[in-house]
């Protein structure tokens, strides 16, 4: 979603929000998830079940504005 809206925004179209906007989603530096994906690989530990996010929740219309 972010990829598609800065997309249109550089080409000067209108931003498709479905709904009103307020659905939250968490999004995630890539980078920060290679690194959790790696330190799960290293894990040697009893637990095999890993949440992996940035613990802060962004509304669509947020990221809209904001672009």
């Amino acid at each position: 979603m972010v990829a598609a809206f800065l997309y249109r925004a550089l080409q000067r179209k209108p931003l498709e929000i479905w709904g009103d906007g307020s659905v939250i989603r968490d999004y995630i530096y890539i980078a920060d998830v290679i690194d959790a994906v790696m330190s799960v690989l290293m894990y040697r530990g009893q637990e095999r079940i890993f949440n992996i996010g940035s613990g802060y929740g962004t509304s669509l219309i947020y990221v809209a504005k904001t672009i």
